[in-house]
């Protein structure tokens, strides 16, 4: 742990920063430590796509570490955002030295592809209304600050990213929030 801090390389980015374009060669993999990051998906059309919503103490450029790959996807700041970069030189170096970095690493890739597989069966099987409660499901939950018993969520995103990461229109994502 103490190596991989003393490696990894603190940036500060303001919203709307592209972080990795599509096709650029990647030599680091992401941790936020605050803000949010979307991974977007262009088709020949141009249309974008929210694929990925990356929040706090969450990271990107594992499947690029591990394929030893370019970037399949731009990568930009939703909002201002403090990143950590850790070069891929130095994980694989300590992966070597480390098993149980090696077997983290491996578990990280194992969830990513757990969420991607329960994302596609969401948007390939199931209703808006279970899509957006599934959602909103996986977000942190917060103590009620009235003291009713009730969790609260923060909405990372705005209506309109989160209903391109679901697949919808933002107008059915707002009159699911609403129901």
């Amino acid at each position: 742990r103490d190596q991989l801090v003393a490696s990894s390389h603190i940036v500060e980015v303001e919203a709307g920063t592209v972080v990795q374009s599509p096709g650029e060669t990647i030599s680091r993999l992401f941790l936020v430590m605050s803000g949010t990051l979307h991974v977007v998906h262009s088709d020949r059309a141009g249309h974008r796509r929210i694929v990925r919503i990356i929040g706090r103490e969450d990271h990107y450029g594992l499947t690029e570490l591990a394929l030893d790959c370019p970037a399949r996807h731009l990568v930009e700041a939703a909002e201002p955002c403090v990143l950590a970069e850790i070069p891929f030189d130095v994980l694989r170096r300590l992966s070597v030295e480390c098993p149980e970095l090696q077997r983290s690493l491996n578990q990280a890739l194992a969830r990513k592809n757990a969420e991607c597989e329960h994302l596609l069966i969401s948007l390939t099987s199931e209703d808006v209304v279970t899509r957006v409660v599934s959602y909103l499901l996986s977000l942190p939950r917060l103590p009620d600050p009235e003291g009713h018993g009730r969790s609260l969520v923060r909405l990372p995103v705005s209506q309109a990213d989160l209903a391109s990461h679901l697949g919808t229109t933002p107008e059915s994502v707002s009159r699911r929030l609403h129901d």
